[in-house]
């Protein structure tokens, strides 16, 4: 996977009563799309040598016409610590919601006789 984006950590906190990391991160997508979340956690998984069921991704700030970011994101010490509090599942592949077509109902015509 070629790299699509540049990242910068612009702040760095520990939450131990958490379990966590709390990142402050700058990224650079000129001329490209902002990255998924998904992109993102890989990334970050890459970056911080953490495994991508520990990564959770809270916001992403995209300033318009930039091609610059600011994402808030939690590495936590598991996935336990990550479930435990509850803010999200771990995403570890990009998720694609399904869209319910709607179903045309079957007429049906009764005849007297």
């Amino acid at each position: 996977m070629q790299l699509k984006f540049k990242m910068k950590k612009i702040n760095e906190k520990k939450s131990p009563m958490l379990s966590r990391i709390e990142l402050e991160l700058e990224i650079v997508h000129n001329e490209k799309k902002t990255p998924s979340r998904a992109e993102l956690v890989a990334e970050i998984a890459k970056e911080f040598k953490k495994e991508k069921n520990t990564i959770y991704v809270d916001h992403i700030y995209t300033s318009y016409g930039k091609g610059k970011s600011k994402i808030i994101a939690y590495i936590y010490d598991s996935k336990e610590a990550l479930e435990k509090i509850g803010k999200a599942k771990p995403m570890e592949e990009p998720v694609e919601e399904k869209k319910e077509e709607a179903k045309p109902e079957l007429k049906t015509e009764t005849q007297n006789g």
